[in-house]
């Protein structure tokens, strides 16, 4: 199939991505975007991996396992990018899977980094390098109502920190705020959402104030912290 026609003097980047798109021309697409200006490349990029992770999911071609060829493309592109852009994009995949069917499980390679990330602090190692936005992945969970997984990361992020640390009320060089708020909007939600019935749903709402309490504050009233959060 040739490639779309398209009145490139009045088209604007994002049209003929868009249309890129539409045809299935990704690898075109994702050429055009590496060579947009600095300001269009990530959004761009971001557009095509939610198009490509959306039509893989829709054609059943393996999105949710990784083993179609269409999959196979969009975590080869996700990994060639610096860190910082591979998480948003792993954003916008994530973005578009559970938009497709939010109770649909996500596949290992969109979910592991933000997991890894901490598995270190537990065996008191060097913290991973990794720039997973961890607070991201689990405002996304939420906002597509999906709060046993979001609050099931949220430990997985916590509770390392918690048991590693001989005290966590004194903030580490270079290390940022734990983000309270958030963790705060999702127990509301998951209190909110949880029947007397749902043990697992309660289990993990116990779990996650026992372990919100075990974070201390400094005697300055700051948040206990947590390397790497936003």
């Amino acid at each position: 199939m040739p490639c779309p026609d398209f009145d490139v003097q009045n088209a604007s980047h994002h049209d003929v991505i868009v249309g890129l798109l539409q045809g299935g021309f990704y690898s075109e697409a994702w050429s055009l975007a590496t060579v947009l200006p600095y300001n269009d490349i990530q959004s761009s990029k971001e557009l095509i991996v939610f198009k490509m992770s959306k039509d893989a999911f829709e054609q059943g071609l393996g999105a949710t396992t990784g083993t179609s060829d269409l999959s196979t493309r969009i975590q080869s592109l996700v990994a060639g990018e610096p860190l910082a852009v591979a998480d948003r994009l792993r954003l916008a995949a994530a973005e578009a899977i559970l938009e497709t069917d939010a109770n649909t499980s996500l596949p290992p390679w969109l979910i592991e980094p933000y997991l890894s990330k901490y598995e270190s602090l537990s065996s008191q190692s060097k913290p991973s390098t990794s720039k997973a936005d961890v607070a991201g992945m689990i405002r996304l969970l939420m906002h597509y109502g999906r709060h046993i997984d979001a609050g099931v990361l949220a430990l997985q992020m916590l509770e390392p920190l918690v048991t590693s640390l001989p005290s966590i009320a004194f903030p580490r060089m270079g290390a940022r705020c734990l983000p309270h708020d958030l963790i705060g909007k999702l127990m509301a939600s998951l209190r909110a959402s949880t029947t007397p019935d749902d043990d697992e749903a309660r289990l993990l709402l116990g779990r996650l104030e026992t372990t919100m309490r075990q974070c201390a504050v400094s005697s300055s009233g700051q948040s206990a912290v947590l390397e790497g959060s936003r």
